[in-house]
C-alpha cells in the first residue's frame, strides 16, 4: 500500500502496481509520501486514521490474464532460485498444487479450482474458502483488500490494461497536482518486466476457461471482462521481486 498526503493506492496483487509505485515514488516530493508498517498487499482496513477521508486508487485486471500471471510468479518464471525459496516459505500450498513447481497451469488451475480434486490438493484456509464459495483468488484481494473502500464510496477503480490514462484521470479528478516529468514517465516509461509469455488465452482449454469464469463470474461482470480481449502490455513486478524488494504480504500473490 502506497499512502500519501492526498491519496492512498491500495496494491492488489499481479495488477500493475509495482508500476505505480515507482512512478510515484520516483516524482512525488518525499515529504507528501507517509511512512506506515502497513504490508505491500495489506487491506485498505488498516489505513491509519488521520488518512481514512482520503481518495483511494486500485487495480483490477482480466480474472484469465491474472491467473497465468500468478501462476508464472509464483513458479518463479525468469527470478533466481531464491524466490522459489520464498514461495516454499509463504505459500507452501502452492507446492503443493504444482507438484514442486513440475505441475503445468492446467494442472495447477484445476487442483485449485475443481471441486473434484481441490480438497485433495487444497488444504490452505483461503483456498477452501475460494472453493467453498466459488469465488476465485483475484476476486478474494478485491474484497479483502478494496471492500471498506468501496462501502465508504472513496474508491477509483482503474484497470492493469489502461493503468496510465486511468491513474492519470484519477490524479486529475482530486486535483492531485503532478509534475511535467511525472507525467512524462507515466505515460512513455516502459512496462515492468514486460512477458515474453504468449497470450494467455493460449494457456486454456475450453473447460479451464469456463470454470475460471464461473468462479470469477462476478469480478469479469462488473468490470466487463471477456475471454476474448485482446492482452496488454504487462507492468508486472520484476524478477527482484518489486520496486522494494520486500517479500511483503504475498500469502495469496
Amino acid at each position: 500500500m502506497l499512502i500519501t498526503r492526498d491519496f492512498v493506492f491500495v496494491h492488489v496483487p499481479k495488477t500493475g502496481g509495482d508500476f505505480i509505485r515507482r512512478v510515484c515514488l520516483k516524482h512525488l516530493p518525499p515529504a507528501s509520501v507517509v511512512a506506515h508498517q502497513i504490508a505491500k498487499h495489506g487491506p485498505d482496513a488498516e489505513i491509519p486514521g488521520p488518512y481514512r477521508e482520503l481518495p483511494r486508487f486500485a487495480l483490477v485486471r482480466n480474472p484469465w490474464d491474472w491467473h497465468v500471471s500468478w501462476f508464472h510468479y509464483l513458479m518463479g518464471s525468469g527470478r533466481p532460485e531464491e524466490h522459489r525459496d520464498r514461495v516454499r516459505v509463504m505459500n507452501p500450498w502452492f507446492i503443493t498444487l504444482s507438484d514442486e513447481f513440475r505441475a503445468d497451469f492446467g494442472t495447477t488451475m484445476r487442483r485449485l479450482y475443481d471441486p473434484a480434486v481441490a480438497a485433495t490438493f487444497s488444504p490452505h484456509s483461503v483456498v477452501r474458502r475460494a472453493v467453498e464459495q466459488e469465488v476465485d483468488l483475484l476476486t478474494l484481494h478485491l474484497r479483502r483488500q478494496t471492500g471498506a473502500s468501496a462501502a465508504e464510496g472513496r474508491l477509483t477503480m482503474g484497470r492493469f490494461e489502461s493503468l496510465r490514462e486511468d491513474f492519470h484521470r484519477f490524479l486529475a479528478a482530486h486535483a492531485v497536482e503532478i509534475s511535467e516529468g511525472f507525467r512524462r514517465d507515466l505515460f512513455e516509461r516502459p512496462p515492468v518486466n514486460r512477458s515474453r509469455r504468449s497470450r494467455f488465452q493460449d494457456y486454456y482449454d475450453p473447460g479451464l476457461r469456463d470454470l475460471i469464469g464461473r468462479f470469477a463470474a462476478g469480478t469479469i461482470a462488473r468490470y466487463g471482462y471477456s475471454f476474448e480481449d485482446d492482452g496488454a502490455e504487462a507492468h508486472d513486478a520484476d524478477p527482484a521481486g518489486g520496486a522494494d524488494g520486500r517479500a511483503g504480504d504475498r500469502r495469496l500473490s
